[in-house]
């Protein structure tokens, strides 16, 4: 132990994600791939997530899914290997506000920095619980990183400084509904 093994990846490293103790890795031309034992694998159809979806965050879903958010196709489920697209109501609010990063929250929300929109908290069946931006005192919409602690105190790294947010937050998102 206490050693470090080097690997060099035969094409560009586009992402790399670790989610359910498996390292995936986005690669140039290949798609996504999982990384176990110095060895590639395809995962599941990884050519279809080639690089015109740029993966922005996984995160473990459910027992045999993961959550992918992706730059240019909106949010997909990896289940047992087969791609599907997660069809709910906040696909397209993610589809026009690409996502920069994603979070599984210890309330079972999860949390995504988006480029125009700040962070949109959505429940697991894809309903939009918040959104909190500019609009909502954010400092700025545009989401470079986010961390959470373990009583979801989300720490947001913008364009031009830090905001730290209590989850649930004093901040709503109501529709015309």
């Amino acid at each position: 132990d206490n050693q470090l093994i080097q690997w060099e990846s035969p094409n560009s490293i586009l992402g790399a994600f670790y989610v359910n103790n498996v390292l995936y890795l986005q690669l140039k031309d290949k798609g996504l791939m999982s990384f176990m034992n110095s060895t590639l694998k395809i995962a599941g159809q990884g050519s279809q997530l080639s690089d015109a979806a740029v993966i922005t965050a996984m995160l473990p879903f459910s027992e045999n899914k993961i959550l992918i958010a992706t730059s240019t196709q909106g949010l997909l489920l990896l289940n047992n290997g087969i791609y599907q697209a997660f069809e709910t109501p906040v696909q397209e609010l993610l589809l026009k506000n690409p996502v920069t990063g994603g979070l599984n929250l210890s309330d079972g929300t999860i949390a995504f920095g988006t480029s125009r929109k700040g962070v949109v908290i959505i429940n697991h069946a894809g309903d939009v619980l918040q959104i909190i931006d500019k609009e909502a005192s954010l400092q700025n919409s545009f989401v470079r990183s986010m961390s959470a602690s373990n009583d979801n105190t989300l720490f947001i790294a913008l364009n031009n400084g830090v905001s730290v947010i209590e989850i649930p937050s004093a901040f709503s998102f109501f529709d015309e509904k």
